[in-house]
């Protein structure tokens, strides 16, 4: 318990890596502790949060696949990774860099076919490219810009 609750105050200053780690070793040294397990995964989730907060949303996504790879079917992980991603790509577009927001998209498909930011967000974001680029007076480039058969 003193490892749990030192992770848990660690938790509260918003030093996540440390209260993970904290928090782990108390749950290995106690696995039948059905607490320390979802504090475990809230913990996993607030960092995740917090790097998408902070614009580091690369990190904060890996937090979320390693937080699935544990608890599958966590619904605060499964919610937040489309978030995350959401926020992401929409920061890629506003930045004009549409084919990295597709490639994320993508790899996101190929994950949670069934989520439709993964499914219907990738012709949102030729849609967004297209109109970026007849705004700009680029209309010939707009015209060339035509989904992957993999996003139809």
């Amino acid at each position: 318990k003193i490892y749990y609750n030192r992770g848990l105050s660690l938790l509260e200053q918003d030093q996540f890596q440390r209260a993970f780690d904290l928090l782990q070793l108390g749950y290995r040294l106690d696995p039948q502790d059905q607490i320390a397990w979802r504090n475990i995964l809230a913990c996993i989730n607030n960092w995740a949060l917090s790097e998408c907060d902070a614009g580091r949303f690369q990190h904060a996504a890996e937090l979320l696949l390693r937080g699935l790879e544990m608890a599958p079917d966590y619904r605060p992980f499964l919610d937040n990774e489309l978030h995350v991603h959401h926020r992401w790509v929409s920061r890629l577009c506003i930045e004009g860099r549409f084919k990295q927001a597709l490639d994320i998209l993508e790899s996101g498909h190929r994950r949670r076919p069934d989520a439709p930011l993964f499914d219907d967000g990738r012709l949102a974001v030729y849609d967004v490219w297209k109109n970026t680029l007849r705004a700009s007076g680029k209309t010939d480039q707009a015209a060339e810009i035509r989904p992957r058969p993999a996003d139809r």
